[in-house]
């Protein structure tokens, strides 16, 4: 299946009852339903992992940014995974940065207790820090 071929069928099968659910102006909506529709072609076998990891949305889920340009569907499954990767790197290299400017066991506890879902998962290095 061509991605073309894919764009009309969402258009024709899916995007309609996303319109009569959530509205026109639900551009995120669009979106998932893409994105759903997609993996559903993928797990069916109709496309390939490469088609799924890259293609795009329709126009119709176009959003306008802050410069004013028009991004299409937004990213694709491929972009959000890097991106995810990205965030994480950048994270352990603060938390690297935090361990070689001396961060105690102490206030490695008191981050993980008021963000755990961020320093959670540097819980194991508590009892590989100094205690003050």
């Amino acid at each position: 299946m061509t991605r073309l071929q894919a764009l009309k069928q969402f258009k024709r099968e899916v995007a309609p009852s996303v319109v009569a659910r959530y509205g026109k102006n639900d551009k995120p909506a669009c979106r998932e339903a893409w994105n759903n529709w997609t993996d559903m072609l993928h797990k069916d076998g109709k496309i390939t992992r490469q088609q799924y990891d890259t293609w795009i949305g329709p126009k119709s889920c176009a959003v306008k940014t802050r410069k004013g340009r028009r991004e299409f569907g937004g990213p694709s499954q491929k972009q959000m995974y890097y991106r995810a990767v990205h965030q994480a790197s950048g994270a352990d290299q603060t938390f690297l940065h935090l361990v070689k400017s001396g961060l105690t066991r102490d206030e490695l506890k008191k981050l993980i207790k008021r963000r755990p879902s961020l320093w959670g998962r540097y819980a194991s290095w508590v009892s590989r820090l100094p205690a003050r």
